[in-house]
């Protein structure tokens, strides 16, 4: 019975250990990669409805204020979002898919993160 118990323990950490990974990789490919899902558009095409200065916040603020920024605009309106948090990469990406809002860019200039954000329809 011992026995069992080791192998079913050990199945189990080698499942966990294989999802984590891969998990991490999906991550680390998001952020490594120009799949941010941000469409390049170069800032002078775009007018920028709201803009906000988020620098010195970290997790989770300049993404809670930023969600909260674009519930109080328009449909189609753009959001400006200026961070340094280096983690709001991969949040801004993430949120932006999950929430159908366009991620229009995301660029990062002297250790400051921008990214243009347009509400969903």
């Amino acid at each position: 019975m011992q026995q069992k118990k080791s192998r079913i323990a050990a199945q189990w950490a080698k499942f966990t250990s294989l999802w984590y990974i891969s998990r991490m990789k999906k991550m680390d490919d998001m952020s490594n990669s120009n799949s941010t899902g941000a469409t390049p558009v170069p800032n002078s095409e775009l007018k920028v409805d709201t803009d906000l200065d988020l620098k010195g916040l970290m997790c989770p603020m300049p993404l809670l204020k930023a969600k909260k920024a674009l519930n109080e605009l328009q449909p189609l309106q753009t959001l400006r979002v200026q961070a340094t948090d280096p983690g709001s990469v991969r949040d801004f990406s993430v949120f932006a898919s999950q929430s159908g809002h366009a991620l229009m860019s995301s660029t990062e200039e002297d250790g400051i993160f921008i990214y243009l954000i347009q509400k969903k329809a």
